[in-house]
This record gives structure tokens, C-alpha cells and sequence, in this order.
């Protein structure tokens, strides 16, 4: 029931058959229906059209009353030429109330997501004297408004002034509110000087009987709404002096591509011979200065978020999904669920198999607290090869336990090819090797997550775990670099430094080209000359890039790439400095090349029939691989904070002691301690 403080709207073309209610100081049942509403309707189009044959009905009264022939001929004319008054298109009831309230016509569908058809905008368009959108400006409304202009072209569409979403308005009746200490007759003018500004998509124009010309205006609404922006990029320092930064930008369903002025001009082209617009369009377009850097500046900025990472979760992007990991589950979902923004470049031109989640290893703890894990499937070539890396003891259970029959060891390394752990060996050897491969696994969701800890800020070390004779002893084609090749099949963009670079020290600008948007930073094959305390500060703070005929900037700590590393060699600066800031993982030498202590040569593409990552088209690998990523990824997750799944450190420890205390001080040690046989006469 009604009352002077709670008041109810009911409006109908029927009452007897239903009615739509609005309440406005009612927020959990505002809008509402008694009786049964049609599936579709237009709210206020009824009316209109009453309108329009009540018009008709009385200039048809008024033509047959009058014997004036001139009266007639002139009643005909204003007949011909009538229209009804604006009509604006609302988001609902509560704008299509508010526009009424100053004397508009107004029409409204049930629900925003509805589109007026072909017909009735025809009808509209015909008979009145003009027909705009009035849309709200949240993102919902935006998307509907753009829509509907894209549907019909010469719609004109006016948007609310962006102090509204500012002060958490997103509508016309959050406009009439704002403005509610304005007299009447003042809101009416502003509300007239607002629709002055209103946009339509067709931006070209004749006037006069002149040649056609563009409306820059009208362009760069139609470059909206088909996704056209201008960005500038962020930056950690600005030279006040020098010129705006600024590039050009398309984003279809938050994927954000680099666009350039002709490619602009050349979208546009082809959208007009799509929509069968004439030659003398087409020459415009293509003889118009509309598109040249100076003019496109205006276009609207945007703002945009590529963060795609918490402090508990990170997204990776494929043709068809994106993923989601979190410790707790690993999703797939579609662009539309996407609420940053990701550049085409970054995405990984695979499409995946959406149901390939199923576990790749489980892992656990025995009873004495010990890292074990059950391998699960067999089907992923890079976890094989992950496998096969932590082999450390692959003397003893495929050459040593055979030693004797050399046939059946070959026909057992056939039939366990890709196997962690063997009944030819202890438990603690098996364990050993479980860990190693553990370890990887974490290093790897490690790079793969791109939030930084600063309690946690490692540089991965990828080092041999063969014990080593001389710091010269290099184990070349055991698999250092393919572990990071996995990763860069999802971490395209890194930055790779050569270490064996003789500047490497000395090198000002040895980190220009990295960004934010650098993924990692490679040093591969580092020297052993070189002390890798040199890189303690970019580790564990923050990265000043020094960039070539440009001033320098500076990546904060969580901003900075993470740190990756390949060696051959120990560390000869062991200090705890240097320790808390490493994350060691170790190949086996199960991979080597033909060479002294060694029966044969044992290439990576042995195992597999062709060199790892070289999928053959239509192959299964690339889902599997990056669905054993991503749980390389949730593994790290849910490990990091209280249980660092470390390498055994055996052999790290003595090939770094062999690399603190040098080949000289060895070789003396060797010849020092030696034994001496006494004689016993």
C-alpha cells in the first residue's frame, strides 16, 4: 500500500492482465510484477505508437473538416512531415521514470541485457524526431551500450559524465540525484547541453551536398567501442623534459594487442566493405589524415592491469582458457572470466585439452619424515626427463647390477626407461632421488609463480651433481638448459645473459632490455672465474637498469625479475651471504656424451625418438606439458611457506668445497697426504 512516505509506482498497458511495480525506498523488492508479464516487451513503445495514431487520427479529422483546398495541401504536408518528440532509450524504470519527470519520452526493455529489434528501431527512427541511448556507465552497461551502437550504427548514445562513477553513480537517476540542488528548469538545461555530446558509430558525413568528410569525434567513438585506446606505459621514472611515452591499443575480451596507426586506417577499411558502404567511403578512409599520431592522440586513455599474480595464486593464458593455480586446485577458464588484462603476446598459442587435469605424482612423507613421491603418470616427456636427471645412482642400477650380464642389463634399462626408484638399490639411495626430483619440481613452480618473498628471494643455481676432480671438469649434455627450456615454453619473455661474457663485471648496461614484464633472467654457463657476489643486490632488491641513449630506471624488489643460473661449477664463495641466497637443483650425469669413464653416449632424444620440446603437430605433449607445469606450480604453492623441498646437498657441498679450495691447493693436499708404507725390515 502507498503512502506519502512510501510511495509505489505501478505502470501497465493492461492492468486486468499484469502490472510492473516500483518501489523505490523498498531495496530488497524494488521492481516486481503482479499478474503474468510477456517473455518480451518494450516498456513506453505502446504508448508512443497511441501516440503516433492519435497524431494521425486528428490530422485526418482536420483535413476532412477543412474546405480550404491550401488548408488541406498544408495539413498534408505537416502530416507527412510530422514526428513525435525525443525519445531516450533507458536502462530501466527508475531512468525511464527520471527522464519522463522532465519531459521526455521514454522506452525501456525488461532487462539491460535486451536489444531493441530491427523493427521497432525502424519504427522509432521513423517516426520520431530523434532516438538516443541513454546507457548506464558501469561495466555492464558499457558492454550493452556498445552493443546496441554497434547494431545500429547511426544510434546516437550519450554517457553520463564520469564524475558519476566517480562518486560511485553508474545512472541517470544517480545523475538527477547529484544535480537535485538544482532548480527545474536548470536540470532540464543541463540535461539538453548533455545530449549536445552524444556519439554515434557512423563517423562520416555529408553536409551540403558536399563531398563526404570524417567527424574525428564520431571516429574515435567508433574506435572505442571496437576496443582502440591510447596507453601509456608505466614507469618507474619520469623525465619531465621529454616526450609522452604512448602507443596505440586494441583489447577484445581483456586481451590487449599493439596497434599502429595504419593498422587503424586498414580495420576500419575493411569494416566499411564489410558493412557494403560504398567506393567513395573506402576513398575516404584511406585519403583521410584522421589517421596519423598527431590526430589519433585524443583517443580515449585507458588504464590497464596485467598483473597476473597474487602472493597465492598466478594465471597463464592459451588460445582457448587461461589457467588459474592456487594451492588448493588448479582451474581453466574462459576469457570473460578474466578481470586483468593479458598482451597477445604473452599468450601461449596452444589450445588445451580442458580435462587433462589429472595428477601427475603425489607426493608425501614416510614415517621418518622423509620427502617421497608416486609417480602417476608416464605419459609427460619433460618429466621423464626430469626423472632421468635425478637418476644419481644410474652406475649402480644399470651398469654395476649387470655388470655380469651386460644383455640383461640392457633389457632391463628398456623396460624401466623412466623409472625413479629400483629394487637394486637401498632406500636411501632411492630417497635420494625421489628428493632430487621433488626438488626440481619445486624450483620449477619456484620460476613458474612470479610474486617475490623477500624471505624467500633465491637465485636458481642448476649445477651437475657428478663429484668433480678439477675446477676444468665441465659435464656438458647432462640437461642443465633443458630444465629451463621446459619453462620458457610458458616464460617466453626472458632475458638471457651469456656467462661466459668477458664484460660480464663491467658492463653498465648489462641489464638493459629488462622491464617488469621480463618473466626471468638467465645467466647461462657462467664462468667459474667469476664470483657470483657480483649479483647479491639485483637477488635479494631491487634491479637499476642503465638502457643505452636513455635514462636509467629502477624495478623495486617485488617488480624485479626472478634470477635463474646454469654452471658447471661450484660456488668458491660459500658464506651463509651467499647460501640464503641460492635455490640448488643438480643433473645427474645419466645424460653424457661419449667420453673417458663412460660405456656409451646417452643423448636426451635417445629416450624420446626425437630432441625434446620438437612436438610433432597434432601431438599430445604440449596439454600434458603444460598441465605438469601448472602442478609443478600448485606444488610449490603448497610447499613453500613451511616445508622447502631442498636437493641433497652431498655432492653440491663437495663440488663447492672443490671450487673454494682450487686445483693448486689439491693437487699439493694430494701429494702431501700420502700414505707411507713403512718397511717392515
Amino acid at each position: 500500500k502507498a503512502s506519502d512516505t512510501w510511495p509505489i509506482f505501478a505502470y501497465t498497458p493492461n492492468q486486468k492482465e499484469w502490472v510492473k511495480l516500483y518501489t523505490p525506498h523498498d531495496k530488497e523488492h524494488k521492481h516486481g510484477y503482479l499478474g503474468t508479464k510477456p517473455t518480451r516487451y518494450v516498456h513506453g513503445l505502446e504508448r508512443l505508437q497511441k501516440m503516433w495514431d492519435a497524431e494521425m487520427k486528428d490530422f485526418d479529422e482536420r483535413i476532412k473538416k477543412s474546405e480550404d483546398a491550401v488548408e488541406k495541401l498544408r495539413l498534408g504536408k505537416e502530416k507527412q512531415d510530422f514526428k513525435l518528440d525525443t525519445v531516450f532509450i533507458a536502462s530501466g524504470g527508475s531512468d525511464g521514470l527520471n527522464i519522463a519527470s522532465l519531459g521526455y519520452n521514454a522506452i525501456w526493455l525488461n532487462s539491460e541485457g535486451e536489444q531493441l529489434t530491427h523493427e521497432e528501431y525502424t519504427w522509432l527512427t521513423k517516426h520520431c524526431k530523434a532516438l538516443y541511448n541513454l546507457p548506464d556507465i558501469d561495466k555492464p552497461g558499457l558492454k550493452y551500450a556498445y552493443k546496441l551502437a554497434e547494431k545500429y550504427w547511426s544510434l546516437k548514445t550519450i554517457y553520463l559524465p564520469k564524475k558519476i562513477a566517480d562518486k560511485n553513480g553508474k545512472d541517470f537517476r544517480d545523475w538527477m540525484r547529484f544535480n537535485s540542488q538544482m532548480d527545474f528548469r536548470s536540470i532540464q538545461y543541463a540535461f539538453s547541453q548533455m545530449c549536445n555530446g552524444a556519439l554515434k558509430m557512423k563517423f562520416f558525413e555529408r553536409q551540403d551536398k558536399k563531398a563526404l568528410r570524417v567527424k574525428p569525434s564520431y571516429l574515435h567513438y567508433f574506435l572505442k567501442v571496437k576496443g582502440f585506446y591510447i596507453y601509456y606505459p608505466e614507469k618507474q621514472f619520469i623525465n619531465r623534459s621529454a616526450e609522452q611515452d604512448f602507443i596505440f591499443v586494441r583489447i577484445n575480451d581483456n586481451i590487449v594487442y599493439q596497434e599502429f596507426p595504419n593498422t587503424m586506417r586498414k580495420f576500419c577499411e575493411l569494416y566499411m566493405i564489410e558493412k557494403g558502404q560504398t567506393v567513395e567511403v573506402i576513398d575516404l578512409i584511406k585519403s583521410t589524415t584522421a589517421f596519423t599520431d598527431k590526430n589519433l592522440m585524443s583517443l580515449d586513455p585507458i588504464e590497464l592491469n596485467f598483473e597476473n599474480f597474487t602472493h597465492d595464486s598466478q594465471q597463464y593464458y592459451f588460445d582457448n582458457v587461461f589457467a588459474e593455480v592456487t594451492a588448493d586446485k588448479i582451474e581453466y577458464k574462459t576469457y570473460d572470466k578474466l578481470n586483468t588484462y593479458v598482451w597477445n603476446d604473452k599468450i601461449v598459442r596452444h589450445t588445451l585439452v580442458k580435462n587433462d587435469l589429472t595428477p601427475f605424482f603425489e607426493y608425501s612423507k614416510d614415517d621418518n619424515g622423509k620427502h617421497r613421491v608416486n609417480i602417476l603418470r608416464k605419459d609427460c616427456e619433460y618429466m621423464n626427463f626430469l626423472i632421468n636427471t635425478s637418476r644419481v645412482h644410474w652406475r649402480k642400477e644399470l651398469e654395476e647390477y649387470f655388470a655380469d650380464d651386460p644383455e640383461a642389463g640392457k633389457k632391463y634399462h628398456d623396460e624401466n626407461r623412466f623409472r625413479l626408484t629400483s629394487d637394486h638399490l637401498s632406500d636411501d639411495e632411492n630417497n635420494e632421488q625421489e628428493t632430487h626430483f621433488l626438488s626440481k619440481l619445486f624450483a620449477i613452480g619456484y620460476m613458474l609463480h612470479k610474486a617475490k618473498i623477500r624471505s624467500f628471494a633465491r637465485m636458481l643455481y642448476i649445477m651437475d651433481n657428478a663429484e668433480k676432480e678439477s675446477d676444468e671438469e665441465r659435464n656438458g649434455g647432462s640437461g642443465k638448459s633443458m630444465i629451463m627450456d621446459g619453462v620458457d615454453c610458458v616464460l617466453r619473455n626472458r632475458f638471457r645473459v651469456d656467462g661466459m661474457n668477458e664484460n660480464l663485471l663491467t658492463d653498465r648496461f648489462l641489464w638493459d632490455g629488462v622491464t617488469k614484464e621480463t618473466d626471468y633472467i638467465l645467466i647461462e654457463d657462467l664462468a667459474a672465474k667469476f664470483d657470483i657476489t657480483f649479483l647479491y643486490n639485483v637477488i635479494t632488491s631491487s634491479i637499476t637498469v642503465n638502457k643505452k641513449f636513455s635514462s636509467s630506471f629502477e624495478l623495486d624488489f617485488f617488480n624485479a625479475p626472478k634470477f635463474a643460473l646454469t654452471r658447471n661449477f661450484g660456488l668458491r664463495n660459500i658464506l651463509r651471504s651467499t647460501l640464503r641466497r641460492i635455490l640448488f637443483i643438480t643433473t645427474s650425469d645419466y645424460y653424457h656424451p661419449l667420453s673417458p669413464g663412460y660405456n656409451e653416449e646417452r643423448r636426451v632424444s635417445n629416450d624420446f625418438g626425437h630432441d625434446l620440446f620438437a612436438w610433432p603437430k597434432g601431438s599430445k605433449q604440449p596439454s600434458v606439458h603444460y598441465a605438469f607445469l601448472l602442478q609443478c606450480l600448485q606444488f610449490y604453492l603448497q610447499h613453500r611457506s613451511d616445508n622447502e623441498i631442498l636437493a641433497p646437498s652431498g655432492n653440491i657441498d663437495i663440488n663447492n668445497m672443490h671450487a673454494a679450495i682450487g686445483d693448486h691447493f689439491n693437487d699439493w693436499a694430494d701429494n702431501y697426504f700420502v700414505e707411507t708404507i713403512q718397511d717392515p725390515d
